[in-house]
């Protein structure tokens, strides 16, 4: 080899290396960097926005107010644009980009905040459409964990956590490819090749995109051991990445129509012979392309009408599969065997067994969640799990109660307002609450009205939720307890009560009151929404506080509007 070829061979690969520390910086740095930007351009709310159903209710005037519920349908549909002008011009560039701000929501679950759109979580607005139909619905991509969850299942087998080893596999793995992808690319441009057939592109068609794949793959990993104690700080990120991989697969199949324009037999023969993505046996190659000879007649799509159809009913029926295998991923976790045929009785059986037999409170947490998936069936079981010996097990057998039992368990909660634990009195009183139980009313205003007892709280709480106009008055006298937390918890009720009773009472409290009890009122007086507030409202908008202001400046809105439709 000349001097001159080996000099321009080692710039090619210097080249290809930074291209890899640009994607490795753009892993780790550039999301803790973007996270400090947005934190501190980015408007926010204080505390955790889905909570409770006040904190849902501020979290939508939030929205409200500065438009990015409008902001982020927006969004949303300049990536569809994006991604299907490239389709309809074949200008794979358009697609590609509408890939990379797909899957940017999962950079957003890193963020370790507690406000959904705070910091790096300001990533979350591109994604609002899918929120407002379900915080949940980024579940309908987890069948993509089913490798992982093969592969963890194996090793725990063998006693192995084999969970960092996979995600820095394919991390590095990724970037790998990444590297010999690009230099193998530059050289076949040196060399002027009309198909780069040599090194990394012997095994694979897209190198580069497998790369890309495989490194996402193990950021989307990455979020399994990040446990927040609410759904609020993140949302499931598995149906961003999958529609992301997809549209990259897309985008290599429109690469290759150019390749086949541009090289003809010479790409055609190279097609035949090299895995498009994943280097795998011929055998499987045929057997994976069958579905789409029989519905295009060739192995691989080549009309973008084509493309856009087999990609639509793949990623159909990958959501398809998610929405039954996701359930099952919560039994992999907590490593219990359970069939997909196996019928609800059985799988209920198993877990009721291991929930007893468990000391591990984080894993009676989690069987809980799993008999919460299952739904009705598990409330008979759960309401005899109520009367454990074990306060743990109590504790979640009544916190699920609370989320399905419906009025069964409205009963069984009542009569756990006295049990022995602390801890599962509170999930009672947080159930009866969330049920709306028109039954725990007086129980609950006795709790309240009994301040050396530890549940006034969460009894004023409950009752807010409840909505009943009886319990006015012990919220009323809540409102003087030392504690602005106990304070703030009573306007909040008040508020979703909705009553002009504790009107006076919370315009004179306003003045003077802690920043957390003004915003509570302002809130409250905006939900009353009452013309008499007028004036309180209005000198909330000079508060020092800026959600003060802004609950404000939303309830005067309010008041406008309904004026104006009088």
């Amino acid at each position: 080899m000349s001097a001159t070829k080996w000099h321009f061979g080692v710039f090619l690969t210097l080249l290809a290396v930074v291209f890899a520390i640009g994607l490795m910086f753009a892993s780790i740095e550039l999301p803790r960097l973007l996270d400090t930007v947005l934190g501190n351009v980015t408007p926010e709310l204080e505390g955790d926005s889905h909570a409770d159903e006040t904190a849902i209710f501020r979290t939508e005037l939030f929205l409200q107010h500065y438009h990015f519920r409008l902001v982020g349908y927006i969004c949303f549909g300049l990536m569809i644009i994006l991604i299907a002008a490239g389709f309809i011009s074949g200008k794979s560039v358009f697609s590609a980009a509408g890939a990379v701000a797909l899957f940017l929501p999962v950079f957003a679950q890193f963020a370790g905040v507690m406000f959904f759109l705070a910091g790096l979580g300001f990533l979350n607005l591109a994604w609002i459409p899918a929120l407002d139909v379900s915080f949940d619905i980024g579940r309908l991509g987890d069948i993509v964990y089913l490798p992982y969850d093969a592969l963890m299942s194996i090793f725990r087998s063998w006693g192995i956590d084999a969970h960092t080893p996979l995600v820095y596999g394919a991390i590095g793995i990724g970037l790998l490819l990444f590297i010999l992808g690009t230099l193998a690319w530059f050289f076949a441009r040196k060399q002027e090749r009309s198909v780069a057939d040599f090194w990394v592109y012997r095994f694979s068609r897209h190198p580069q995109y497998l790369g890309w794949i495989l490194w996402s793959y193990g950021m989307l990993l990455a979020l399994n051991r990040i446990r927040y104690p609410r759904r609020a700080w993140g949302i499931p990120a598995s149906l961003p990445w999958l529609l992301s991989m997809m549209i990259i697969v897309g985008v290599a199949l429109l690469e290759e129509r150019k390749m086949k324009r541009f090289s003809g037999k010479l790409y055609e023969d190279y097609r035949e012979r090299t895995s498009f993505l994943f280097p795998l046996p011929r055998f499987l190659r045929t057997a994976i392309s069958a579905p789409v000879r029989l519905f295009v007649g060739k192995s691989v799509p080549e009309r973008k009408g084509h493309i856009a159809v087999v990609l639509l009913l793949a990623t159909a029926g990958f959501m398809a599969a998610s929405h039954f295998y996701a359930p099952y991923r919560r039994y992999a976790g907590i490593d219990i065997p359970v069939g997909i045929m196996e019928s609800d009785r059985a799988r209920i059986e198993k877990l009721v067994e291991e929930m007893k037999r468990t000391e591990d409170w984080r894993r009676k947490n989690r069987i809980a969640d799993a008999l919460a998936d299952i739904g009705d069936a598990s409330i008979d079981p759960l309401i005899r799990l109520s009367d454990d010996p074990n306060p743990e097990t109590r504790r979640e057998a009544v916190r699920v109660l609370g989320l399905i039992g419906g009025s069964r368990a409205i009963g069984p909660l009542l009569g756990k307002l006295s049990d022995e634990s602390p801890d599962v009195r509170f999930k009672a009183v947080e159930g009866l609450g969330r049920l709306r139980a028109k039954e725990a009313v007086a129980p609950l205003i006795a709790l309240v009205e009994d301040r050396t007892k530890d549940l006034s709280r969460s009894a004023a709480v409950a009752l807010g939720r409840i909505g009943s106009e009886d319990a006015v008055g012990v919220l009323l006298g809540f409102m003087d307890s030392p504690q602005w937390w106990d304070r703030s918890a009573a306007v909040d009720s008040l508020g979703e009560i909705g009553s002009e009773k504790a009107l006076d009472r919370l315009m004179n409290t306003f003045t003077g009151e802690e920043v957390h009890v003004r915003r509570s009122i302002v809130v409250a007086l905006l939900r009353i929404g009452s013309t008499a507030a007028r004036g309180t409202l209005e000198a909330a908008l000079n508060d020092e506080d800026k959600d003060v202001r802004l609950f404000a400046s939303e309830a005067l809105r309010r008041l406008r509007m309904k004026e104006a439709s009088r």
